[in-house]
């Protein structure tokens, strides 16, 4: 295992400039060159709470999430620290780290996710054809979407609000039902609830029920494409409300 972590520069690592705690152990554990199912857990928290020690002034609500992932690494590293007494109920019993890697591979995914759409915001023209059926890595060359009134940059924005909300409120999916979804298939879902919602909807609606990523970011490109066929319009009256997904009545 390298020791590269051991020296970091503290000093030149700031808060703002990582998106949140998991982002920060994500750079720590990179940095360290870690296996991220293996996290050396003394040295990462020990790293962590260095750089949030040398932290200045920062408002509460930004500082907090912060702490509480201080908290937990502390909580954990305390109980892997506890002397070994029984070798057989140790074998039975669930890894400390386990939930935190989950997290840390959930929010990878959620990088991934949010990488790959400011990559396709760049050059507009990687979406889904009409007669493309149905996964995510079956992108083709196309034409600009373009929304009236609303440009690609407010959904992307969207987007990544409605991420950090499943991750903070399913931070460990273990129950969720994990399904097999098609472009198709989800497009078939929305049109169904847009009919049971008298035509009107807005954009957080569609991610009220846990879901993983890979869900999440189907969601996000079924809304694209049916906006582009002129199936739905997208609406935004300021920078404040939320989108409006509106059914077009032919």
């Amino acid at each position: 295992m390298s020791q590269k972590g051991e020296s970091i520069n503290h000093v030149t690592l700031k808060l703002a400039s990582f998106e949140g705690p998991l982002d920060l152990l994500l750079h720590l554990i990179k940095d360290a060159e870690m296996d991220i199912y293996d996290i050396q857990i003394s040295s990462i928290t020990d790293q962590y709470l260095s750089i949030i020690n040398r932290t200045g002034q920062m408002p509460l609500d930004a500082i907090g999430q912060y702490l509480v992932m201080a908290s937990t690494l502390m909580e954990i590293k305390s109980r892997m620290l506890l002397p070994v007494i029984d070798s057989e109920v140790v074998e039975d019993e669930i890894d400390p780290r386990t939930d935190l890697v989950e997290q840390l591979i959930e929010y990878q995914h959620f990088k991934n996710a949010s990488n790959k759409l400011e990559s396709m915001a760049s050059n507009r023209s990687d979406y889904f054809s009409k007669e493309q059926s149905c996964t995510p890595k079956e992108v083709v060359d196309e034409q600009p979407l373009v929304i009236p009134g609303l440009n690609l940059d407010v959904l992307q924005n969207a987007f990544k609000r409605v991420l950090v909300k499943q991750v903070e409120r399913q931070p460990v999916q273990k129950k969720i039902n994990v399904q097999s979804f098609s472009l198709a298939d989800k497009i078939t879902e929305i049109e169904q609830i847009l009919v049971c919602s008298n035509g009107r909807l807005t954009f957080d609606d569609l991610f009220e029920h846990p879901m993983v990523v890979s869900e999440i970011v189907l969601t996000f490109l079924a809304i694209l494409e049916l906006s582009k066929l002129d199936q739905i319009k997208l609406k935004q009256t300021n920078s404040y409300e939320m989108i409006q997904i509106i059914k077009v009545e032919v």
